[in-house]
C-alpha cells in the first residue's frame, strides 16, 4: 500500500510539473524560431524534376496490391504513386523483412508473432493468403502466391521504380538500424529518395547521431485510449497516470524538443490532426506534412490541391472535381 501511494505522488508530481516544463521549453521555442524560419533549405519532398512526392502507398498500396509485398510495389509503381511505405520487423533469426502487424495472422495463412519465426519460416508462408482483392476504385482479384520480402528485396524494387521510400520502423532493434544503414551504403540515393519514420522519437536520434546526412521522420497520432480500454477500476487507476504522463511527454517532445534538437524536415501525422493551427506550425518551423491514412478521395483532394500537404494512402484514386 505504502509502495502504491508513493507511485502516485510521484506520478502526480510529474504531472504537475509537466505544464511548467512545457512553458519553460516552448519560450525557448520562441526565441530560436526566427532564426529557424530563416533557413532556406529545400524541400527533400520534390525530385530532381521539380515533381512532388504527393501520393504515397500505404503499406505498398495495401487496397491494390497484397500489403507490403514485392507485388504490391510493382503496383503502386504502375498505378502512378510518387512513393511507398513500408514496415519494418525482425524475424527471430533477426532479418529485416516487410510486416506491419505483431503477428502474421491477418495477411498471411500461418499464425502466430512475426518476432517468432526464423527466415526460413516466415518465407513459406502466403502473404496473399487474405487479400480479397477490394480497392477502393474497383474490384481485382490476385492470382499469384506472395512472399514476406526481405528489406533488400523491397528496395531493390523501389529504386527500380523510382520510389521516393518511406521506411516505417515497427522493430527499433539495433539490428534494423544496422541491416536500415547497409541500404543506404547499397543505393547512395536513399539519402535524397527515402526517409526513415517511427512513432518512437529514440531510434529517430539514434539514426542522426550515426549518420547525419539520413533524413528522418517522427509519426504523431491523436491521443487515443485504447491501450486503456478493457481494463478494470483498479488497473484503470493505476495505469491513468503514467499513460498521461507519457502521452504529454510525446506531445512536448513533438511540438517543442524535436524541431530543436532533432534534424528533421517532414512530419508524418495522423490526418485528424491537421487545423489551421496545426499549419500554422508547420509554417513557422518549415516542415513538410505527410498525413495518413487518407483513403477517402475529397479528403485526398483537399489535402493535396488545397493545403498542398503529402498523404499516405491505400490506394491511388483521387476526386478531381
Amino acid at each position: 500500500m505504502i509502495e502504491l501511494e508513493f507511485f502516485h505522488i510521484i506520478a502526480g508530481a510529474v504531472v504537475l510539473a509537466l505544464p511548467a516544463i512545457t512553458l519553460a521549453v516552448s519560450h525557448q521555442v520562441r526565441k530560436r524560431s526566427c532564426k529557424r524560419r530563416s533557413s532556406s533549405k529545400s524541400s527533400m519532398l520534390f525530385n530532381s524534376k521539380g515533381k512532388k512526392c504527393e501520393m504515397i502507398a500505404h503499406k505498398g498500396a495495401a487496397l491494390d496490391g497484397p500489403e507490403n509485398t514485392i507485388g504490391a510495389i510493382h503496383k503502386a509503381a504502375s498505378n502512378g504513386f510518387d512513393g511507398v511505405e513500408i514496415d519494418i520487423q525482425l524475424t527471430s533469426d533477426k532479418v529485416a523483412v516487410l510486416f506491419h502487424d505483431d503477428t502474421v495472422d491477418r495477411t498471411t495463412d500461418g499464425t502466430g508473432n512475426v518476432r517468432d519465426f526464423t527466415l526460413q519460416q516466415i518465407s513459406q508462408l502466403n502473404a496473399a493468403a487474405k487479400f480479397d482483392g477490394t480497392a477502393v476504385y474497383a474490384k481485382r482479384d490476385w492470382p499469384n502466391s506472395e512472399t514476406v520480402p526481405v528489406l533488400a528485396d523491397a528496395v531493390d524494387v523501389a529504386i527500380s521504380h523510382d520510389l521516393f521510400v518511406f521506411f516505417d520502423i515497427k522493430d527499433t532493434h539495433q539490428q534494423t538500424l544496422k541491416q536500415l544503414l547497409d541500404q543506404f551504403k547499397r543505393y547512395p540515393q536513399l539519402y535524397s529518395r527515402s526517409v526513415i519514420c517511427a512513432f518512437d522519437f529514440r531510434f529517430l536520434y539514434k539514426v542522426k547521431r550515426i549518420d547525419p546526412n539520413i533524413a528522418v521522420v517522427p509519426i504523431y497520432s491523436k491521443f487515443s485510449c485504447h491501450a486503456l480500454e478493457g481494463c478494470s477500476s483498479l488497473s484503470f487507476l493505476l495505469w491513468l497516470l503514467p499513460w498521461t504522463v507519457v502521452q504529454i511527454c510525446l506531445y512536448i517532445l513533438f511540438y517543442y524538443v524535436n524541431p530543436l534538437c532533432l534534424d528533421h524536415d517532414v512530419v508524418s501525422v495522423d490526418h485528424r490532426l491537421i487545423s489551421d493551427g496545426f499549419l500554422r506550425w508547420a509554417d513557422q518551423w518549415r516542415k513538410e506534412v505527410v498525413v495518413w491514412t487518407v483513403n477517402d478521395d475529397q479528403k485526398k483532394f483537399e489535402f493535396i490541391k488545397h493545403k498542398r500537404l503529402s498523404v499516405i494512402t491505400d490506394s491511388h484514386s483521387i476526386r478531381t472535381n
